[in-house]
């Protein structure tokens, strides 16, 4: 980023700024089709269209303004207010930065994406870490992306793994299996960024996974729903900070009642399982897939006014030391 952009950014989150502010302290009473009009030239400037952040929440403010324009009811002002105070916050964070007075990695890392010119990467030598969940997502017509989340055995910390592949529309393309070993890398590239933190993994190895293994894991797992909700509080105290964060925890077991799905810790509380759990399993057939389960993984989200579990994988050992796993497709 050369010194005009930074002053072209720079004037246009500024003026953008204020006129958030403005709409935020005018309570959207009066807000309407010429406020969209000036949003959408503000939106397509090119320096604010250059921070990947604030284009998407331009675009999802102007996408609000339209439909609250159109049917004013209380519902959607909330939204269209809280999506204000979203870009509000974001354009003062861009200011801030670009005057050297921001230095919150992790925001950065949401607001910029790769793109900061000043960005560092963290050197790992050595990594030892299993793969706690998978995902594939379709990019477009051609692409597919891995997305592999593991668990570094060194520090417990997630870390993400993205590998984009070819695809065609005529034949999708299936998701890879998952890793049954323990992951090892000479070298892991690690991103600033919230949890988990993008990985970029070199000299890549993989052994077979012991009981071992899997109690260094475990020593990572919270005991109690309510440590999770601790941990979401604080994690979500950064106004940045995504709705979704990884976790570990160490059920006691599952229950399903009617069409709700429970997870159950160790001091009997419960903790919602999100429909997106399902892996085509439902009720009594989920609670069986994921019985004896030791350690489970999933993201803590909000859905519907409480904190709900998105299963993603999990792990269980017998007596004599065999290792099963899950994980949803």
């Amino acid at each position: 980023m050369t010194q005009l952009d930074r002053q072209a950014l720079l004037d246009e989150v500024s003026n953008l700024a204020d006129w958030l502010m403005k709409l935020s302290l005018d309570g959207g009473i009066a807000i309407g089709s010429a406020h969209l009009e000036e949003l959408r030239q503000m939106a397509a400037l090119p320096a604010t269209r250059s921070v990947p952040k604030m284009a998407s929440l331009l675009d999802e403010l102007g996408g609000l303004i339209g439909a609250y324009s159109s049917n004013r009811n209380a519902r959607e002002l909330e939204a269209l207010m809280d999506k204000v105070l979203d870009c509000f916050y974001s354009s003062r964070a861009v200011k801030t930065y670009l005057q050297g007075k921001f230095s919150d990695l992790p925001a950065l890392e949401e607001l910029f994406g790769a793109d900061r010119p000043d960005r560092k990467e963290e050197r790992l030598q050595g990594l030892e870490a299993l793969e706690v969940g998978l995902e594939t997502r379709r990019l477009d017509e051609e692409r597919v992306v891995d997305v592999s989340t593991l668990v570094d055995l060194a520090t417990g910390q997630f870390l993400s793994e993205e590998v984009t592949r070819h695809a065609t529309p005529t034949r999708p393309s299936t998701r890879r299996s998952p890793r049954q070993g323990k992951l090892t890398a000479q070298t892991c590239l690690l991103a600033p960024g919230f949890s988990p933190r993008r990985a970029t993994l070199q000299g890549i190895g993989e052994s077979p996974l012991e009981r071992a293994d899997l109690d260094r894991l475990a020593a990572y797992a919270r005991p109690t729903v309510e440590a999770l909700h601790k941990d979401y509080r604080t994690f979500r105290s950064n106004f940045f900070a995504p709705e979704r964060m990884p976790i570990l925890i160490s059920p006691k077991g599952f229950y399903a009642e009617e069409e709700r799905i429970y997870l159950v810790d160790k001091a009997g509380n419960l903790l919602t399982l999100s429909e997106q759990s399902g892996n085509g399993y439902l009720g009594d057939r989920l609670v069986a897939r994921l019985g004896g389960a030791s350690i489970v993984f999933g993201n803590l989200l909000p859905s519907g006014g409480q904190i709900v579990l998105v299963v993603l994988g999990a792990f269980s050992a017998d007596e004599g030391g065999q290792i099963s796993r899950y994980v949803r497709a």
